[in-house]
């Protein structure tokens, strides 16, 4: 006799009834676990006590907005919201809602709650929106309470209208999940300042409200704002010193609302988030003097009309000591006006489609430091008696009044004649960063640099300059960067190149020089692993490809072991190749291609 066959479907039947059995008493554990801190009606006790405290905190609530706080159930009086879930209190809501006409703060409304904020918020862990708002919170306590920066949960803060004073509470940046904040009043004479709000930066707002605090310096940058930047609140704050709002979405026009901020240092409108931002009229009440430091990096159409012409208006700030407008969409020249500004110590233009000479009023920029025009469409000669700011197409001699300046960036543009000579070697020594590649200036190495003992970079490649290296080269022992690629210099490599310790990378390649590698090698230590402050620590180069240097390769080229890259190409080497040159483990570019090497 067979036994009977066991009925599949009865068999998934019986599995499911023991795993409904086990998921019902595994909720119910759970269930039971989260009840063991709640009260039999929903609400956490310490929750309920934290909020008892606090109305205990209220002196006057004449609108009896706090009537139903009794009971056992704190998640059913008002204002109060739990969570469905854990029975966390979630939301308080006790915002005026309905303030009396005329009244300027919550100490003036007879609707408001009168007391003072209790610290008992503190045990509301899991509190996510607080609204307090014009209420007359300020019994025992001017000042926004400090502990309130210890409410990390807080996504929505909802102060305004309570009658603070003193200055805005930095520890509010601690809130690092909030998104709205509202610290503003109607109160012409509200007495909340801060001197400098840059902890803003760090938190996730999509409002901010601080309408008639006394602000010196607000930084909005690197929020998500994207609105018209005319209807923003800080237009108010006339008092303003500093505004920095780069790296968000705003757009529009917003001209006249700058025209009354008459107290403005520095404004910055800076990167590529920024777009559609018009800025154009006559700024009648500006008090332009008063305006130091302006940054548009990448903002499209920031700061200019919307023909796309450089403004002519920026020479009206006449105190302006930086001027950031690069990476733009500016057109046009450069309007005279802008040499108005004689305070200017950076002047950063490029990256535009800027056209023609640079104006001859220029001369009155006296205490330029840094000046950078590169990659626009500046054309023309450069004038001699310049010298120094040879980078400058048609620019005019009065550059060479520039003693100040340090770095100056002409490259990629298209300049031509030969570079001016009229850097003294007081002035010349100023001079750190010297970058005019990428144009087609022409005559021999520039005379004036044997006194710029400072030089740090010299980047003159991709030009028309001829003529044989001096060997006073040697003698800018400052020097990390050194590109003269792609010229028609001539003769040999000056043996005192290698007294140039510091320099990390060194580009001759596509001229016409010959005679022999420079021995020595092994004295660029800043070309070795030992060598001593490197700051290119990534960008260490040696290439002499595509000229007529003749004999071996040195010996010591070997010692040079932090180079990354090596290019002897198209030359005329002869002999072998050094047996350790597999030895230099930095190296991740190697050519000696054409040559007659064995």
């Amino acid at each position: 006799m067979h036994p009977e066959k066991t009925n599949p479907s009865l068999v998934l039947l019986f599995i499911l009834i023991i795993a409904t059995s086990l998921f019902l008493t595994v909720t119910a554990l759970q269930a039971e676990q989260h009840g063991s801190n709640r009260s039999a009606s929903g609400c956490i006790p310490a929750e309920r006590a934290a909020l008892l405290s606090f109305r205990k905190g209220i002196a006057a609530d004449f609108t009896s907005r706090l009537a139903s706080w009794h009971g056992g159930d704190c998640c059913r009086w008002r204002g109060v919201r739990c969570s469905n879930h854990t029975g966390h209190i979630l939301e308080l809501d006790l915002g005026n809602q309905n303030p009396s006409t005329g009244s300027v703060t919550g100490c003036d409304d007879v609707n408001a709650l009168f007391g003072e904020i209790s610290p008992s918020l503190l045990s509301l862990e899991q509190l996510q929106h607080l609204d307090l708002s014009w209420n007359c919170l300020t019994e025992r306590q001017e000042t926004i309470p400090l502990f309130m920066g210890l409410m990390k949960s807080l996504r929505y803060l909802n102060l305004s209208g309570i009658p603070f004073s003193g200055e805005v509470r930095p520890q509010l940046g601690n809130l690092s999940e909030l998104q709205y904040l509202d610290l503003g009043s109607q109160d012409l004479g509200y007495r909340m300042y801060s001197a400098d709000i840059t902890w803003l930066q760090h938190l996730p707002l999509q409002y901010l409200g601080m309408s008639n605090v006394n602000l010196s310096q607000l930084d909005l940058s690197d929020n998500n704002f994207d609105h018209e930047i005319a209807s923003s609140w800080f237009w108010k704050e006339t008092s303003l010193r500093h505004l920095h709002l780069g790296y968000n979405r705003l757009f529009g026009q917003f001209h006249d609302a700058l025209e009354n901020m008459t107290s403005l240092q520095v404004l910055d409108l800076s990167f590529g988030l920024n777009q559609g931002l018009v800025m154009e009229g006559n700024f009648k009440n500006l008090c332009c003097p008063n305006v130091h430091w302006i940054h548009c990096r990448s903002c499209i159409w920031a700061l200019i009309n919307i023909t796309g012409t450089f403004p002519v208006l920026i020479g009206r700030f006449n105190a302006l000591s930086v001027l950031d407008l690069s990476r733009n969409n500016l057109a046009g020249n450069i309007p005279p006006e802008l040499s108005n500004c004689t305070h200017l110590n950076t002047l950063d233009l490029s990256y535009n489609k800027i056209v023609g000479p640079l104006p001859p009023e220029f001369r009155r920029l006296t205490r330029l430091i840094t000046l950078d025009l590169s990659n626009n469409h500046l054309s023309g000669s450069v004038p001699t008696g310049l010298g120094a700011f040879t980078n400058l197409t048609c620019i005019p001699v009065s550059l060479c009044k520039l003693n100040l300046l340090s770095d100056l960036d002409l490259s990629n543009n298209l300049l031509d004649g030969q570079i001016p000579r009229c850097f003294d070697s007081e002035s010349s020594q100023c001079i750190e960063f010297l970058l005019l590649s990428n144009n087609s200036l022409s005559g021999e190495f520039p005379a004036f640099l044997q006194n710029c003992t400072g030089l740090h970079f010299l980047d003159l490649a991709w030009n028309n300059l001829f003529g044989k290296l001096p060997e006073w080269i040697g003698e800018l022992t400052n020097l990390q960067f050194l590109r003269l690629g792609h010229n028609t210099f001539s003769g040999n490599i000056p043996a005192e190149i290698t007294n140039l310790g510091y320099l990390q990378y060194l580009d001759l390649s596509s001229n016409n020089l010959s005679g022999v590698i420079p021995m020595h090698l092994s004295s660029l230590t800043a070309m070795t692993l030992k060598g001593y402050g490197r700051t290119l620590a990534y960008f260490i180069g040696l290439d002499l490809s595509g000229n007529s240097l003749t004999g071996e390769i040195p010996l010591d080229i070997i010692s040079l072991d932090a180079l990354i890259n090596l290019n002897l190409s198209s030359n005329r080497l002869t002999g072998k190749i050094p047996n350790k040159i597999g030895a230099l483990q930095s190296l991740e570019s190697l050519d000696l291609s054409e040559n007659h090497l064995s």
